[in-house]
């Protein structure tokens, strides 16, 4: 099933229709029989009856000149410059109208391809994707560029065995590169199916993931590894998430990486009138990384900085709330939350923040002129340059495991870091993983489901507003007021009534 609630067209449309969606299609293997009806609860591997022989496998498309530029695989139209690789689809008469854009879905579509390969070449102008990868065992997307498509630069969903390298995408209304529905191969993997897990099935490094809501997201995103990119100027830089399990089969996320990476100046407001990217999912402006529900991470050898808001999020997401009300399938034993699945509170246990650099500015840096392109919040000069807060933590009751040690910030001690974000008092940000422990903080979720119910006038959430800029008169005034006002709502009785219905959808009823 689609976002939108429709059905999603099957691997035997797709094959039969190939440019109905798709300018490019590469039909991997042959088509077998109907997939299983009723579905298998094991989603691990496409099903025997349905896999056909390879008929395309291995297959390599390669723009033969210098750069990528040089070869555009083009979905759009009425280009103001065409000429130009950048160039926005619909010209001044904009895009409310999709047909005055678009004219396919996807610009190139691999279903099943495995060993597919694609390099050297740029994707835009595609309703809905640049390059899409689907049920693929092995694939390669090298050089490659992913520019205004609406949706999302690059997909995948259900694929293992993925490498994402030296790309560059921006103009996307979710984000640059999405990896959804990933393997289970972290943490709760299967290992009579995956035997050499626990592995990360997939890998985007040397990556500029930018001028998009969301540079990197993945729903489900299990066992990804994001290494050594440069992801700046968007509203929110990294998420990944477990807000999505129906259709999504590996709940609850797990076992996610991020480390070596420069996250930096997420902060580009996109909720305006005529923004210059139509934004497609509502995440907190001025993030760099947020984890919604997420296992077993670890975010590690960064630096994160400057990001108005927050440097990283880590909140909870009990089952009651996901998409769908539960699991795609069934779920892999060995969840990481005590008690789970039984008391409903599957996610947000055992996360690692370590050795991260936050506020700080890498020796050397300077910022790219690409974070004008939107007209991006960020800051000048050599730094320090420092976030609104570093460590953001929603601290619900039950979490285990959650932990942050060794970071530095921008004075170079672990004492000038900051977190875990304003709320009801102590406000710890526990650095033993084996004795971490959420107590709850009725603030926190009073705050957090305001902001999962979208902009509004009167809430708490703020996630729709550019932050000041950390250290001004402005952001201090702000930090201020923001602590008084969620100290006062931690009292009210609404807020207990609140901390109540949430904490029964994680099993915790009658707790005092």
């Amino acid at each position: 099933t689609q976002a939108n609630g429709d059905s999603a067209p099957s691997f035997e449309y797709q094959a039969t229709c190939p440019n109905d969606q798709n300018l490019i299609y590469v039909q991997g293997r042959r088509i077998a029989g109907p997939p299983p009806d009723p579905p298998l609860d094991n989603r691990q591997g496409i099903p025997a009856v349905e896999l056909g022989a390879c008929v395309r496998c291995n297959l390599q498309i390669e723009g033969s000149g210098p750069r990528p530029e040089d070869v555009i695989l083009d979905a759009g139209k009425n280009y103001a410059n065409p000429a130009m690789p950048g160039a926005k689809p619909g010209g001044s008469a904009g895009c409310d109208n999709p047909n005055n854009c678009y004219t396919k879905h996807v610009v190139l579509r691999a279903d099943r391809a495995d060993g597919f390969v694609a390099k050297n070449l740029l994707t835009r102008g595609g309703r809905e994707f640049g390059i899409y990868t689907e049920e693929i065992d092995g694939y390669l997307l090298d050089r490659t560029k992913f520019y205004w498509n609406a949706d999302y630069g690059q997909l995948s969903f259900t694929s293992d065995h993925g490498l994402m390298r030296s790309c560059d995408g921006f103009g996307s209304g979710d984000s640059v590169v999405y990896p959804g529905a990933a393997p289970e191969t972290g943490s709760q993997a299967d290992t009579s199916f995956y035997p050499d897990a626990p592995r990360y099935n997939t890998v985007v490094t040397k990556c500029d993931l930018r001028g998009s809501a969301l540079g990197y997201s993945g729903s489900m995103g299990n066992a990804v590894r994001i290494t050594n990119n440069h992801i700046y100027g968007n509203v929110t830089g990294i998420a990944s998430d477990t807000l999505s399990s129906a259709g999504h089969p590996g709940f609850p996320a797990d076992y996610s990486r991020i480390d070596h990476n420069f996250i930096y100046s997420n902060n580009l407001n996109l909720y305006v009138e005529n923004p210059p990217v139509e934004p497609l999912v509502p995440v907190p402006l001025g993030t760099g990384v947020l984890y919604a529900g997420m296992n077993d991470a670890s975010v590690h050898h960064n630096w994160i900085f400057d990001n108005w808001r927050n440097g990283t999020m880590l909140i909870a997401v009990p089952d009651g709330l996901t998409s769908g009300g539960g699991a795609e399938g069934n779920v892999n034993p060995g969840i990481s939350c005590p008690g789970a699945p039984e008391n409903n509170l599957s996610t947000s246990c055992g996360n690692r923040f370590f050795n991260n650099r936050m506020g700080q500015v890498p020796p050397g840096f300077t910022f790219p002129a690409a974070l004008n392109q939107f007209g991006a919040d960020h800051s000048t000069g050599p730094g320090p340059h420092p976030n609104g807060t570093d460590f953001w933590w929603d601290e619900f009751s039950g979490n285990t495991g959650n932990c942050w040690f060794n970071n530095v910030g921008p004075d170079g001690t672990g004492g000038s870091i900051t977190g875990p974000g304003a709320g009801s008092p102590p406000d710890l940000l526990p650095s033993n993983c084996n004795t971490s422990v959420g107590g709850g903080d009725g603030a926190k979720t009073a705050y957090l489901v305001d902001c999962s119910q979208g902009p509004d006038e009167t809430g708490p959430c703020d996630w729709w507003d550019p932050a000041p800029q950390p250290e001004s008169s402005a952001a201090e005034l702000e930090a201020a007021a923001r602590k008084r006002a969620f100290r006062k709502l931690a009292q009210t009785e609404q807020v207990h009534e609140l901390v109540e219905r949430m904490e029964s959808f994680a099993g915790f009823e009658g707790r005092p």
